[in-house]
């Protein structure tokens, strides 16, 4: 785990493909061998078909914002600093929802719901990244 990640990056953590990718600059997600159905975060079986059978593929950076929150309180110590903090719901192509920040935050301004996003990466470390939107 890293700091101020907890329980989101590990080198054997499931996910460590889409980690990477951002870290790149790129989104990767699971795609069914059977049925090519996209999921994420990564599951060891497809929902639609329950093939074991999955590749990791690059998807594209636009989405809508589906829903957004604000957070005013810590859930992890190391997020405490960052208080208040946004989190986006963006859907992305294939139907994936992704869960991510905003690039900036923009002070009170809200979030508007169906608005246009693109996603942008920031670095962790050498190996990790995330992705956020703006």
């Amino acid at each position: 785990m890293m700091a101020g990640l907890p329980g989101l990056m590990s080198a054997d953590d499931a996910n460590c493909v889409h980690w990477e990718g951002a870290r790149m600059g790129r989104i990767r997600v699971q795609r069914c061998g059977r049925c090519a159905q996209l999921r994420f975060p990564a599951a060891p079986l497809c929902s639609k078909c329950g093939s074991q059978a999955s590749t990791w593929v690059e998807i594209g950076t636009t989405g809508r914002v589906l829903a957004w929150c604000r957070f005013h309180r810590a859930y992890f110590s190391e997020f405490k600093d960052k208080l208040p903090y946004t989190v986006l719901l963006v859907e992305l192509e294939g139907g994936i929802r992704l869960y991510a920040n905003p690039a900036a935050e923009a002070g009170d301004s809200m979030p508007v719901i169906g608005s246009t996003v693109t996603a942008v990466f920031e670095p962790v470390n050498e190996r990790f990244g995330l992705v956020k939107f703006r």
